[in-house]
């Protein structure tokens, strides 16, 4: 740390011809004159309001910081001002001290000032200024903490085979990348694969897994009880298929149970209660509203309450075994172009649908992930093809808060959390989100 925000911020403090700058060019200064201060007996300055921003930033290079802090001095013969830098361990950087000019016979106001600082590493800091008069009087200390933040998305290894339409689910810590449509093919639309792509965050590695039974794009899926359930999709060869494919991971081995009770593609799935729900979804050419469930026990589906909104490209997650659906495209719905912000909760128990707070950005074919007990949305696409917008719902506050964008729009992202981090995938792309690190 030493050498690297210290120096380059208290040589550019230095440099800078207005660091603290004279409090008569402020219409906040008053009690002119004064001269020298007239007693006998010296008396030292007094600051507060001592302010110095950003309070918070990502690592980067030279970036510029402002400051401000008031003053009384019943001598008016301010001198200079000292600015030191401390780590989060108390440890002292650097110090500087600066000559503050125009302020002779000024009794109070306010200093203000413009430097720039070497970013490049991240921490927790304080800066502390003082002044000192003519006599060598100091005045006290105030401080002001700042941090410096790794930026909260990483690149990390892209799927080996670009996929567009494809599914995620998570079991012990390894993330499954399901079947969707292969980009590389010279064919339009993607045709669809068997492919199962299997990434290892802790190593940031891939490995193929074992194909699905059968070719599919534009499912759904989801863990269950550390299995893996695929429902539905689409091919080349079908408009919509019924297909539940079950995988499970300590065999190695696909099988097939009960069909949907009818074809459905573009739906959103989650897992809830040891059950897998299937809501909304393309219906042979119809936005639907249904919300199916499947219980493995008895290997039986069932229908529900249907959703308050008619539409496809949804999103789904559960929160406290009550699935959370977010979002999607609705070809009948006028507000927003036919793209929802709505978000609705289903409780199992009473077979009832509440609203809850809507998104802030309308999307469909987007990523979901719950991490740290919020709700994270990401990317996807409305009007604008590809969304870097993301954002963090509180459940507990029923409230949307924006966080840091991707560092790119994505179209048809899918996320899961790992270790307390979010991992989010889409056509030769892997991101690594990291929440402690956003400052937002």
């Amino acid at each position: 740390m030493a050498g690297s925000f210290a120096t380059g911020f208290l040589e550019s403090f230095n440099r800078a011809a207005i660091v603290l700058a004279s409090c008569t060019l402020l219409s906040a200064c008053s009690g002119g004159g004064g001269g020298d201060g007239g007693s006998d007996a010296p008396t030292a300055p007094v600051i507060s309001n001592f302010t110095f921003a950003p309070a918070v930033l990502y690592v980067g290079g030279e970036l510029p910081f402002s400051g401000t802090v008031d003053f009384t001095d019943p001598d008016g013969d301010i001198a200079s001002a000292t600015l030191e830098i401390v780590d989060s361990s108390g440890g002292l950087i650097d110090t500087a001290s600066i000559p503050v000019a125009g302020v002779s016979g000024v009794r109070s106001g306010t200093l203000t000032g413009e430097v720039s600082g070497d970013t490049s590493t991240a921490g927790t800091f304080t800066a502390r200024v003082s002044v000192v008069d003519r006599a060598g009087l100091r005045s006290n200390w105030l401080t002001a903490s700042f941090r410096i933040s790794e930026f909260p998305w990483v690149t990390r290894r892209a799927m080996p085979l670009p996929r567009r339409d494809f599914a995620t689910a998570t079991v012990n810590g390894r993330i499954y990348v399901l079947g969707g449509g292969d980009t590389q093919a010279p064919v339009i639309p993607s045709p669809a694969t068997t492919t199962v792509q299997v990434y290892d965050p802790a190593t940031d590695s891939w490995t193929m897994g074992a194909p699905l039974l059968v070719a599919v794009t534009s499912h759904a899926a989801a863990a269950v009880d550390g299995k893996i359930y695929v429902a539905g999709g689409k091919s080349e060869l079908a408009p919509g298929l019924k297909t539940l494919q079950v995988y499970d991971p300590t065999t190695r081995l696909w099988a097939r149970k009960a069909d949907l009770p009818y074809e459905l593609s573009d739906s959103a799935a989650t897992g809830a209660g040891g059950k897998l729900y299937i809501f909304g979804g393309d219906g042979l050419g119809w936005d639907t509203s249904n919300a199916l469930s499947y219980d493995p026990a008895i290997d039986a589906w069932s229908a529900h309450a249907p959703m308050p909104d008619v539409g496809r490209d949804m999103a789904a997650i559960a929160v406290d075994g009550k699935p959370l659906v977010l979002g999607g495209y609705g070809s009948t719905y006028v507000p927003d172009a036919g793209y929802y912000r709505s978000m609705h909760q289903y409780d199992p128990g009473a077979d009832a649908w509440t609203p809850r707070a809507d998104m802030f950005t309308p999307r469909s074919n987007f990523a979901v992930a719950l991490l740290g007990g919020r709700v994270y949305a990401v990317g996807g696409g409305n009007w604008d093809r590809a969304l870097a917008d993301v954002a963090s719902y509180d459940p507990v506050s029923d409230a949307w808060a924006g966080k840091t964008a991707l560092p790119q729009g994505l179209p048809w992202p899918r996320a899961e959390a790992v270790n307390g981090r979010m991992y989010v995938f889409d056509t030769g792309v892997t991101l690594e989100y990291t929440p402690a690190n956003d400052i937002l």
